[in-house]
């Protein structure tokens, strides 16, 4: 079970994840994250190293917390996935408490909204893991 995020907190947080992914390949050479004020691919924020089958190429996931102007919200990240499969960013909420996760939103190269099916399907189930091994000591 996840945590239920107000409503303003999910509607900034479709509007990171679009410009987050609008930004692109923009994002990736610049380092930052949408708002400007903290690293979106920094090493330290590595959750889950994804090599290919073909074990040239790979994908990345970072994640870290989703920050308004007052401040982080909690409960609630940003993953970016970096790498041969292409730009994508959602949301993901985390419950410590309950050591449960749910994925809010999601937008793959930049525009292209995604719904559950597409975390079951082709998010790794470690990406999820890691995030809550990571936040939630």
């Amino acid at each position: 079970m996840g945590i239920t995020v107000g409503g303003a907190s999910k509607l900034l947080a479709i509007v990171l994840l679009v410009l987050g992914g609008a930004a692109g390949s923009a994002q990736s050479h610049a380092q930052t994250d949408p708002l400007g004020d903290r690293p979106a691919l920094d090493p330290d924020h590595l959750i889950f190293h994804e090599p290919m089958e073909d074990g040239i190429f790979s994908d990345n996931w970072y994640a870290y917390q989703l920050e308004e102007e007052d401040g982080p919200v909690a409960g609630l990240y940003v993953v970016v996935r970096d790498g041969k499969s292409g730009d994508f960013s959602a949301s993901l909420s985390l419950d410590c408490a309950n050591r449960s996760s749910t994925w809010e939103w999601g937008v793959l190269y930049g525009s292209e909204l995604v719904g559950q099916d597409y975390f079951e399907q082709q998010v790794p189930p470690q990406v999820a893991q890691n995030a809550l091994a990571r936040y939630c000591p």
